[in-house]
């Protein structure tokens, strides 16, 4: 079968490429139609190799017959004829879509040109006429097609027997495993306990293992290799020693009773008291197996969430925990009084009416869900308003304030001063950071207990304004005195003054995005949903937190931000 070229430039061995074919002429379709086909048609041709194959717009248009399409050569063959195509005359091509070479009498570095089809991971390698594509190391394949060898799962690497290999493209990497320090290639056993980089607990003894460490609690001692847990026998003596031949009696005036040996317990109002029962109290919250437990003295909270759908199986799993707590207490011999045991469901206002009647049975007794319950001295309601907190607050402080008014005649400014703070504010503020997000309407009613306040200190008469005289006792108002007190909780937080766990629900814009701005150091706000949720303390805290500059929050002492805050605030005030 014979070529050639055709074109106005086909006499210098560029143009469009015709085979001869039962006697007639035909053009061939450019799909598929590469540099290896180039380089076959031109060697063909007697040139020695191609500088390009032309597709398309680069080729003048031929007439009649379209032989070929979808030919495939793979550079090496001698005509093209040996290359394989879809058949003789199966094509759907229009001669726009026609197919030549550019060839040229000399040889072309194909690679240097960027004529070649090697692949990414290969090497193009040029040779007289043509090139060869080669695989790069730690790759497989044709050359064009170059595939990464695995040698970790073939087992050829050079890892040491204590280190893990890990594939990487063209190549692997060993790491020594934990308990061995090297290069990967060789590992050498890092002794723990001599270096004392083992986390024994201080009553154990470190013993090193191949690899690893061991730690045995020592004598008298249980647990694990983080925690000896028990009493020397010393201190076991000392303990016997305060709760042994203990004697109590009851007085009534002037009669007492006959001693009686205390055979439980521990004596009342005595120091050792309280350590005493928490340390007895200790393995409580390990009972409950679905909930959340919070435990202080006496008190115990399990909590758990639940979505309205799964009502019925949040409260199965919430009963199932209270019969644990029930056993473990009264297999350690304590009491537990259902009628102060106090079930409550919290959630938005809509999707608590949606809730069917619920209840759970508890030692006989049937909980069902209460409206508004107290917690260390603060009252919780369903829904999270805390209007009864609010409320009850209000109506306490006000009686103290009115019999404080009834013999405010007797006392001067200061000694008032002291009876407010003592008996009014120590309650208005309390646990505040949790209620600070209430609604105005309740931030106005402790606004109305502070004007009566101030109203006793300075003698200011009922109708007089009392902006005055706020001023001139240097109080903050109630809104603000809750953000100065959110502020410094913030602080307490941002600067690891408060526990870990608050700490971690906070999160720098920096850790969000790597994008350097403005507020790069502010707290990253979360988008809420609900306007309860942006009164959350942890919202509104958190906006206040960036409302400050970064000196004022840089500040090195809790002192001298409570006073860098009280000075912004009396400014905005003002």
């Amino acid at each position: 079968v014979s070529v050639r070229l055709r074109g106005p430039s086909s006499s210098n061995g560029t143009g469009r490429v015709e085979i001869l074919y039962n006697g007639r002429w035909g053009t061939i379709c450019h799909y598929s139609w590469d540099i290896n086909d180039a380089n076959v048609v031109c060697r063909q041709l007697g040139y020695k190799n191609a500088l390009r194959a032309l597709r398309g717009y680069q080729v003048p248009d031929g007439t009649g017959q379209i032989w070929l399409n979808y030919v495939r050569c793979t550079g090496k063959e001698e005509n093209l004829i040996s290359c394989s195509h879809n058949g003789w005359g199966n094509t759907y091509c229009n001669h726009y879509q026609d197919a030549g070479v550019e060839c040229s009498l000399t040889d072309v570095d194909e690679c240097a040109r960027g004529l070649d089809n090697c692949g990414s991971n290969s090497q193009c390698i040029n040779t007289d006429g043509s090139f060869v594509c080669r695989c790069n190391y730690g790759y497989t394949g044709n050359g064009v097609y170059c595939y990464d060898i695995n040698e970790c799962s073939l087992s050829i690497d050079n890892c040491h027997s204590n280190a893990s290999c890990s594939n990487i493209g063209g190549s692997f990497f060993c790491t020594c495993e934990s308990g061995y320090t090297g290069n990967g290639t060789f590992c050498q056993e890092i002794d723990e306990c001599s270096l004392s980089v083992d986390d024994c607990h201080p009553n154990s003894n470190c013993t090193n293992i191949d690899g690893s460490f061991l730690c045995i609690c020592d004598e008298e001692f249980s647990g694990n290799e983080t925690l000896c847990q028990g009493a020397s026998s010393s201190s076991v003596d000392w303990f016997q020693s305060y709760l042994s031949d203990r004697y109590q009696v009851t007085r009534i005036g002037q009669s007492t009773s006959s001693p009686l040996l205390v055979k439980h317990g521990v004596p009342q109002g005595s120091i050792l008291g309280p350590l005493l029962f928490t340390i007895y109290m200790n393995d409580l919250p390990k009972v409950v197996s679905n909930c959340d437990v919070e435990s202080y003295v006496d008190d115990t909270k399990t909590f758990i969430s639940f979505s309205l759908s799964e009502a019925n199986l949040g409260l199965l799993s919430l009963s199932q925990d209270l019969r644990n707590i029930a056993e473990w207490c009264c297999s350690n011999k304590l009491l537990i009084n259902p009628l102060k045991t106090e079930f409550m469901i919290f959630g938005m206002e809509k999707s608590i009416k949606n809730l069917p009647n619920l209840s759970i049975p508890f030692l006989g007794k049937i909980l069902t869900p209460v409206t508004v319950c107290k917690d260390l001295g603060l009252t919780l309601d369903a829904t999270l308003t805390f209007d009864d907190h609010i409320n009850s607050l209000t109506s306490t402080l006000t009686s103290s304030l009115c019999q404080i008014n009834r013999v405010r005649h007797l006392f001067n400014k200061n000694a008032l001063l002291v009876m407010i703070n003592c008996i009014v504010f120590s309650k208005l503020y309390y646990c505040s950071t949790v209620w600070s997000g209430t609604t105005q309407k309740n931030v106005k009613k402790l606004q109305q207990v502070q004007n009566f306040a101030a109203r006793i200190v300075t003698g200011t008469r009922t109708y007089d304004h009392i902006t005055p005289a706020l001023d001139k006792l240097g109080w903050l108002s109630v809104n603000d005195s809750l953000l100065y007190r959110n502020a410094i909780m913030m602080y307490k937080i941002v600067h690891g003054l408060a526990p870990a766990y608050l700490s971690s629900k906070l999160v720098i814009r920096s850790q969000v995005h790597n994008h350097f701005t403005r507020q790069t150091n502010d707290l990253n706000i979360l988008r809420c949903r609900t306007s309860k949720a942006k009164r959350s303390f942890f919202n509104h805290a958190a906006l206040l937190w960036n409302s400050f500059d970064l000196s004022t929050r840089n500040i090195s002492t809790l002192g001298g931000f409570k006073k860098a805050v009280r000075t912004e605030l009396i400014n905005r005030q003002n």
